[in-house]
């Protein structure tokens, strides 16, 4: 079953929720992560915002070291764990904060379940889960052992613009018996994109990203 979360007009990022319709039943409260499969179908939309200000202890995992490295610096009070951070800088960190935030890449997410002995108060994030099966023919082994640590933990937002089609989350026994909620924004375009045949795709590109 598809559970859709429609937004009010004005709203571009998740943060700014105050009210939301969950299967048109009006909520009047802000908005936050739900456990399950999360389609937010815009990019940039603020899902990974709402997870580092909110007051829940969490944990984001993404496969995108970047990503993560970007939203350290937005956010220094988070923890970055990915290679080089050993357990007791992961262990000080949660005893020196009231909300622990945690940044990981998926083959480091073991360092941290091996420091939290209770599951039941934190909220993972798994950022970009659709890399789970499209990054497989490269890393199928870190994929499997990532999915292998995340079983049994309830809190758990499997969060993408872009999912998985249901075909593919049938046949992934962590996945398939999710529920699945997905986003629809009143305040939409749709983006028309233009195709261009040129000589030299690369210097094309410098000259579209100079101009913007």
């Amino acid at each position: 079953m598809k559970n859709i979360i429609e937004f009010g007009k004005g709203i571009t990022y998740l943060n700014e929720v105050t009210e939301y319709k969950l299967n048109g039943i009006l909520i009047k409260d802000k908005f936050s992560l739900p456990n399950g499969i999360f389609n937010k179908v815009l990019t940039g939309c603020g899902g990974t915002t709402i997870a580092l200000e909110d007051n829940r202890k969490t944990i984001i995992c993404s496969p995108r070291i970047t990503l993560l490295k970007n939203k350290h610096e937005q956010y220094p009070n988070t923890m970055l764990v990915i290679g080089g951070i050993n357990k007791s800088e992961i262990a000080n960190y949660i005893d020196s904060v009231d909300i622990p935030k945690i940044l990981v890449t998926y083959d480091s997410l073991y360092k941290v379940l091996d420091i939290i002995t209770d599951m039941n108060n934190w909220h993972i994030v798994v950022d970009e889960f659709q890399c789970i099966l499209t990054d497989s023919s490269l890393k199928s082994v870190t994929e499997m052992n990532f999915l292998y640590g995340l079983t049994g933990i309830k809190n758990i937002t499997f969060m993408s613009a872009t999912p998985l089609l249901n075909k593919y989350i049938s046949q992934i026994d962590m996945l398939k018996d999710m529920p699945y909620y997905e986003c629809k924004f009143t305040d939409t375009y749709k983006v028309n994109v233009f195709r261009r045949k040129v000589n030299k795709p690369v210097n094309k590109g410098i000259e579209i990203i100079e101009m913007y």
